[in-house]
């Protein structure tokens, strides 16, 4: 299923027009369906019809992982991204022609820390690309690549997908419908978090758990139970920070809802609806940012005890005052 969102529409015109640029770049926020999205677009411009039909041979190959003409480059797993051998192994393997395709498509997934030698090995390649090859870059934003990688892409902005196309995607990804709905309720239509809520040995499912346990809480002004939550999980600095990091959300959507928006982004939006009618927004802003200042101080290798610790009275200090 191809979701008709703006960048698809865009390549789908260049494909009709026969105006295909050979380098595009997906950028949004992480879960917005960007690894997904650049499947699809891939098999929009191998596919016998440009219309990822789902049927031709490109097309089920492509669905089935084994396209040889779809290459993924490898990922070094660390802060740097992509190593410079692996760039220079495509840089190489782009001038030999395709297996079984008449094109070749590269996807670089999660660019954001590509270095600048990385890209300029890069840039030839882009600037002068075989007549039969095209790369798709994925990365939370533009501004993380040179200005002359860019000049050379077709940079599209990636929209989080709604609660309901969202649901579309986990169904075809075989998830049951009370999955779905489990994890469309945490997180609407971010199809990333969504499949993280059910594939990573259920850390994500405890932490949701937790913030809404803390949110429930807070909200309740019952000091002695957010002490007793965060006491278990004192001794896990980085489980710590995600815990604030999700419940930042949760105070930022009540916010939100204050300035009768609506787009939420937390975990727990009935939590974060109770919030917002029940505190004024000079409580809401002083909260997040004190969640905010937690989440950087966590962040900084500092004694998780000590934190965790401080956080509650912390909170009612705040919330008495």
């Amino acid at each position: 299923m191809i979701i008709e969102n703006s960048a698809v529409k865009t390549v789908r015109s260049m494909l009709a027009r026969n105006k295909l640029a050979h380098s595009f770049l997906l950028y949004g926020e992480r879960g917005t369906g960007k690894k997904t999205l650049a499947k699809q677009i891939a098999m929009m411009i191998m596919c016998e019809t440009h219309t990822a039909c789902g049927h031709c041979k490109p097309c089920r190959t492509i669905l089935s992982e084994n396209n040889p003409d779809l290459i993924y480059a490898q990922h070094s797993g660390t802060k740097n991204g992509f190593q410079v051998d692996e760039v220079r192994r495509i840089s190489a393997d782009a001038h030999i022609i395709p297996t079984s395709n008449d094109t070749k498509i590269y996807i670089f997934t999660d660019s954001d820390n590509m270095t600048i030698q990385a890209q300029n090995m890069l840039l030839k390649l882009v600037e002068e690309p075989p007549d039969y090859a095209y790369f798709i870059f994925t990365a939370s934003a533009k501004d993380i690549f040179l200005k002359t990688m860019l000049s050379r892409m077709i940079s599209l902005g990636v929209e989080e997908y709604t609660t309901e196309e969202c649901k579309k995607i986990l169904r075809e990804k075989n998830y049951s419908s009370q999955q779905t709905e489990e994890a469309t309720d945490c997180f609407g239509g971010n199809v990333g978090k969504c499949i993280e809520y059910f594939s990573d040995g259920g850390k994500l499912r405890e932490t949701v758990e937790i913030v809404r346990n803390l949110t429930d809480c807070i909200a309740k002004h019952d000091e002695y139970e957010i002490m007793r939550i965060l006491a278990v999980h004192e001794n896990d600095r980085i489980f710590l920070q995600d815990i604030f990091v999700m419940l930042n959300l949760v105070f930022r959507d009540a916010i939100v809802l204050k300035n009768h928006f609506s787009r939420l982004k937390g975990c727990y939006h009935s939590g974060s609806e109770k919030i917002s009618r029940e505190m004024n927004m000079d409580t809401c802003i002083k909260i997040r940012d004190f969640i905010c200042e937690q989440a950087q101080i966590t962040n900084l290798n500092v004694n998780a005890r000590l934190v965790s610790a401080n956080f509650p009275a912390g909170i009612m200090s705040i919330i008495n005052n």
